[in-house]
């Protein structure tokens, strides 16, 4: 496997939505003036890379069938062939086993969450044969980054770690539902599950709105508890106008082409600008204390 053919599988390109959460999770500590460096926090971005990889493998080689069915997907390197099944496997589980294993280096309680994280990466996979609350399977796997970067430093939870979790799920879940939105006609015909085959089209654009704008009301909490500064609210104003127009461009999508919507880039350029932004926002704001 080259490394084009390992790209394509791990969609690499789309750390940005998660890393810059999980650089977040990591800096909120710094608010108490005691923190010191520990050798241990180097383990936080080697755990999140391999469990992001793996889980992207795991969907890919578990899905390959589903894919070469629908236009939008059957190019994927393995429902086209270009990766092996056995390899496709290969990466998920050694990755798999490497997140676990960064983990247990770090202390127990982030090791105790990367077993739950694990089991959440390979549900994910299966989520979409079984219900349409796939969305929020995958809003737990990316609640459950920012919060375990967080424990990495202080082996403990706070009402901050908490809402930036939060800011990351709802980001995750309303985008996700509506980059469904792509395959509704593909997903009702084979019977797959999502909340647009199950609640319609204009019930799934209001239920993204609702969780993005909901994912803007935790970030503006996380800056009162927090007790960060202007610029932090102006960090909070960039990611409201990023939702807004995602959303104006789903709506202008469904309005002139309801049966194919074309999201992906601007679904992938929103979730990059809000995920970057608020790690700016909060390390902006840490270092201006």
């Amino acid at each position: 496997m080259n490394f084009t053919a390992f790209k394509e599988l791990t969609r690499i390109e789309q750390t940005l939505f998660g890393l810059p959460y999980v650089i977040a999770g990591a800096l909120l500590p710094f608010m108490q003036p005691d923190v010191v460096f520990q050798l241990s926090w180097l383990w936080i971005i080697p755990a999140f890379m391999s469990a992001r990889i793996s889980g992207m493998a795991f969907n890919q080689f578990l899905d390959r069938e589903i894919d070469r069915k629908n236009a939008r997907t059957k190019d994927r390197p393995v429902a086209s062939g270009r990766i092996k099944v056995g390899q496709a496997k290969a990466v998920a589980f050694s990755f798999l086993a490497f997140f676990i294993l960064c983990c247990l280096q770090i202390n127990t309680l982030c090791f105790l969450l990367s077993i739950a994280s694990a089991a959440l990466l390979v549900l994910y996979s299966y989520m979409k044969r079984i219900s349409s609350m796939c969305h929020v399977v995958l809003g737990l796997i990316h609640f459950m980054a920012p919060l375990m970067a967080f424990v990495t430093v202080t082996a403990g939870v706070t009402i901050e770690a908490l809402l930036l979790s939060c800011v990351s799920c709802c980001t995750i879940i309303g985008g996700d539902i509506a980059y469904a939105l792509q395959d509704y006609e593909f997903d009702c015909a084979q019977k797959l599950k999502s909340i647009p085959v199950k609640w319609g089209r204009k019930v799934a654009i209001g239920l993204t709105q609702i969780f993005q704008y909901s994912a803007v009301i935790f970030l503006i909490l996380l800056g009162v508890f927090a007790n960060f500064g202007i610029l932090y609210l102006f960090g909070c104003l960039v990611v409201t106008i990023a939702f807004f127009l995602f959303h104006m461009h789903v709506i202008q999508e469904y309005k002139n082409s309801a049966h194919k919507l074309q999201i992906t880039f601007s679904f992938f350029i929103c979730n990059t600008i809000v995920s970057l932004t608020t790690m700016s926002a909060i390390l902006l704001s840490l270092f201006l204390r």
